[in-house]
């Protein structure tokens, strides 16, 4: 017989089961945004950054429940019990808004392959120093400029400015403005720096607008196949091989029962294989009449004071309850 303490935890274990599934989201949400932040190559303040990292966890976590059905070898009910589908299914999700982020903020510049050679690199700059340390002058302002013309062609000269061993040249086209960086004394190509309206600086780049595509695609997938959060309470039946509705039969669901009744569950987990059996021909005919099923045993179990029949047929198929004057339930025996 099982004692009232282990019922009482029965019929709590949905309320458990929704607290630990809030800690589990809880955390999934963060580790979810914590690995999609890593593709955003742009500085943001703390707190803007604790705030978008919950709300792209959250986007993950929506996106992985939509993947976890097409994720076939993950359908076993232990797993789906625990979450595996929808973590893998996110993880995955978080990896590809990582990498579109990636795609969408990578800073773009157009350089000169020489630049990027480090040793020469070096050994220009303390050239460099050199001339500036015994005061050799520079290119001149003008020769510059028209050089720098040369690599943002159809854009009007604004400004130049000279800082440390570097001519910075300043253009602009209507609203687009780029920047041109050169060598003060050799005239040698840095780097050339756009700076356009943000729209149009958005889908400049093909590997942004794919960043873009990207990102738009998991959102509308997910719209498409979301169902739902699932819940630990709601994978428990299957588990056990229950219907939806077998595991509330078993912790609770007495509220639809005629008044002073209990389920046929709750009687089958007081039963005690050493009660006697109980013999009514009365019971018996009514619990047989009203639910068709033919009984082979009764037991008489007290139920916090009150005594119910359990009535059990011959296959072992079908459980009831009653008391001695009305059918309660009945119900097909589980795990069998």
């Amino acid at each position: 017989m099982i004692d009232a303490s282990l019922l009482r935890l029965f019929e709590m274990l949905p309320q458990i089961l929704g607290i630990m599934q809030a800690v589990v989201y809880f955390i999934l949400v963060w580790f979810f945004g914590a690995i999609s932040m890593k593709g955003l190559r742009k500085y943001l303040a703390f707190p803007i950054k604790i705030v978008l990292t919950f709300c792209v966890g959250f986007l993950c976590l929506v996106c992985g429940i939509a993947l976890s059905g097409y994720i076939i070898f993950l359908q076993d009910p232990v797993l789906r019990l625990f979450q595996i589908d929808v973590t893998v299914g996110s993880v995955i999700v978080s990896v590809i808004i990582a990498l579109a982020f990636y795609l969408m903020t990578r800073k773009v510049e157009r350089t000169d392959p020489k630049t990027l050679i480090g040793k020469l690199k070096k050994r220009l700059g303390l050239l460099e120093g050199l001339l500036v340390e015994h005061k050799v002058p520079p290119m001149n302002e003008e020769e510059i400029r028209k050089k720098a013309g040369k690599f943002v062609p159809g854009y009007k000269f604004k400004d130049a400015k000279l800082v440390k061993t570097d001519w910075e040249v300043f253009f602009e086209r209507g609203k687009r403005k780029a920047k041109v960086v050169m060598g003060a004394y050799d005239g040698e190509l840095k780097f050339v720096e756009h700076e356009m309206p943000k729209m149009e600086h958005l889908i400049s780049d093909p590997f942004r607008l794919l960043g873009i595509g990207v990102l738009i695609f998991v959102i509308i997938f997910s719209i498409l196949n979301f169902r739902g959060f699932p819940s630990m309470a709601q994978n428990l039946p299957s588990l056990f091989g229950l219907s939806a509705g077998g595991l509330s039969g078993i912790i609770g669901g007495d509220e639809n029962l005629p008044e002073g009744c209990i389920g046929a569950a709750r009687l089958a987990l007081k039963y005690n294989p050493k009660l006697p059996p109980y013999e009514n021909d009365e019971v018996k005919s009514m619990i047989e009449d009203e639910s068709g099923v033919s009984v082979q045993w009764m037991y008489m179990i007290d139920y916090e004071g009150t005594d119910y029949v359990l009535a059990i047929d011959a296959n072992f198929e079908n459980i009831c309850s009653a008391t001695l004057d009305k059918l309660c339930q009945c119900m097909e025996i589980p795990f069998l």
